[in-house]
Parts: C-alpha cells; sequence; structure tokens
C-alpha cells in the first residue's frame, strides 16, 4: 500500500526515476511468496515495466536488483531457461556499474567473501533447477547440451488423479483448491523421492512420476508399485475446507520403453514419450477408484 502511495506522489511530482523505482518495487512484493497477495503475473508486469523505464531513463543500475528478482521469480515458477537468463543479465549488469576503483577495493578486502557469496549464490540456484529438472538434467545442460533425447528400455511410468475432483472444483474457493492440491501433490512428492521415482509434471489433478529414469533402477516396477500403494493409504489433512474432503484415487502403471528428454527453450521440462506412457495414462482412466 505505502509503494502504490509513493508511485502514485512521485507519478505527481513528476519524478521519474522515484516511479520506476517504486514500480520495481511494487513487482518484488508481488514476487514473494509469502506475501499473501503474491501473484506472478503482476510481479512480471510490473518488473518488466521497471526495466523499460529504467531503459529509457538511464538508470540502468536500478535493473540489478530488478534482474535478480525476475530470475528467483522464473525458477520458483519453473521456467528454468528464463531464470538462467536474468541470472546472467543480473550478474553481467552488476559487474558493469561497480567502478573499477571498487572491483580492485574488492579484489583486495573481500576477494574471500565475496567468493563465499557467490558459491551460496550459486549453490541456492542449483537446488532451485534441481527441483525443477532432474539433477542428473540440470548437469547436461549447464555442460552446453542444447537437446536431449535418451531411450529407456526399462522403465515404469505411474499415473494418478483425484476422483471426482471436477466436482469438488466447483464446490471449493480458488485458494482451497490450490491448497488441496499443494496437499496431496506434496505427500506425492514426498512418496516418490522415498521410494525413488522422478516426479515428471502435473496436468490439472493429474500426477505422472517415473522409475528408471532418467537414473537407471533394476526393481522399477516394485518400487513403483510400493509407491502407488503408499499414494492410497489414508492419511488425514488438518486443514479446514468449505467442503466435505473425501478423496479417492485413480492409479494406473505400465512398463516398457520411452524416450526422455528436453525439447524447446522455453519453459524447459523433462517429459517421456512412448507406448508406456499412453498405456500407463490409460490405466489410469479405466481404472477403479482406490
Amino acid at each position: 500500500e505505502y509503494f502504490f502511495e509513493a508511485l502514485a506522489i512521485f507519478k505527481k511530482i513528476g519524478n521519474k526515476s522515484g516511479v520506476a523505482i517504486n514500480t520495481g518495487n511494487i513487482g518484488s512484493v508481488y514476487s514473494k511468496e509469502d506475501f499473501e497477495g503474491y501473484d506472478a503475473t503482476k510481479a512480471e508486469e510490473y518488473l518488466h515495466r521497471a526495466i523499460t523505464m529504467n531503459d529509457e531513463l538511464g538508470t540502468k543500475s536500478q535493473n540489478i536488483d530488478v534482474f535478480n528478482v525476475l530470475s528467483e521469480l522464473y525458477a520458483n515458477r519453473g521456467e528454468g531457461m528464463k531464470a538462467y537468463q536474468f541470472y546472467k543479465k543480473y550478474y553481467l549488469l552488476r559487474e558493469e556499474v561497480q567502478s573499477e576503483e571498487a572491483k580492485k577495493q574488492a579484489l583486495k578486502h573481500d576477494t574471500d567473501r565475496k567468493l563465499i557469496a557467490e558459491r551460496a549464490a550459486a549453490n541456492e540456484r542449483s537446488k532451485i533447477l534441481d527441483n525443477i529438472l532432474p539433477p542428473e538434467i540440470t548437469a547436461r545442460l549447464v555442460k552446453g547440451e542444447t537437446k536431449i533425447a535418451d531411450s529407456h528400455p526399462n522403465v515404469s511410468v505411474l499415473f494418478a488423479d483425484i476422483v471426482g475432483f471436477t466436482k469438488l472444483s466447483t464446490k471449493l474457493s480458488a485458494d482451497e483448491l490450490i491448497d488441496l492440491l499443494d496437499i496431496v501433490f506434496t505427500r506425492f512428492d514426498t512418496i516418490c523421492q522415498k521410494h525413488g521415482l522422478e516426479k515428471i509434471k502435473t496436468i490439472g489433478d493429474a500426477y505422472m512420476a517415473v522409475c528408471g529414469a532418467p537414473v537407471v533402477r533394476d526393481n522399477h516396477a516394485e518400487r513403483a508399485v510400493l509407491a502407488a500403494l503408499e499414494m492410497l493409504e489414508d492419511f488425514s489433512i488438518e486443514q479446514q475446507f468449505s467442503a466435505p474432503i473425501n478423496l479417492g484415487f485413480r492409479i494406473g502403471i505400465h512398463c516398457g520403453s520411452v524416450v526422455a528428454g528436453i525439447i524447446g527453450e522455453n519453459k524447459n521440462s523433462y517429459d517421456l514419450w512412448g507406448d508406456a506412457v499412453n498405456t500407463g495414462s490409460r490405466m489410469e482412466h479405466y481404472g477403479e477408484e482406490d
């Protein structure tokens, strides 16, 4: 609220630099996931608007923080390539605006501290990327591979979805719907990690995972079935919802060969293709509840 008030004042007095700064500040607030008004779309809009203003005003140094916030926003949204691009812009611009004297002083007095800070930042970025893509795939992208496509002759593909979710979605608010999916899918994530499955993606209320790719597992079928059985176990939901929550699941598993990899340049994701995927999906679609 104060940033919006400040923005109005700067507009009134014609302080364009202040307008640009507060536009970036508003975008930064919207990007914080622990903010009750979190809105990634608005965050992206205000941050890009701030970049344009700073470019026009010649106050490019103000874009350092804006680039950094955008990098984190895209990383949290799973858009690894954009996150990397804006982190690179942030890093290069930060280096550019530093004076030669400041660089010399930093080299003399802060070399070790800077290296530690950079390593810490790199580790955090790596953690975020590893949550978006399998670590093995991230490492290959960092090394320069632009197209990844691997054949895996023996994997188990698992599909799961919530029975009656479409009907349930009409009874819950948007916030409640997201909370419910977060509870269910976070639990599935934990189960998959426990049994060595790689989460591939979620589509609506559907959850897809694989065992045997990108890491080969000789007992992939056993691991997938154990994960599925644990997903079907009863669990308690502590959060109160405005409508009764009685969850049932359909799960389908199929074993076979797949092609796995990454295609495209934007919103990169690790995905699978092949008859094993199609059959696993149909097993889930026609399966009985629980």
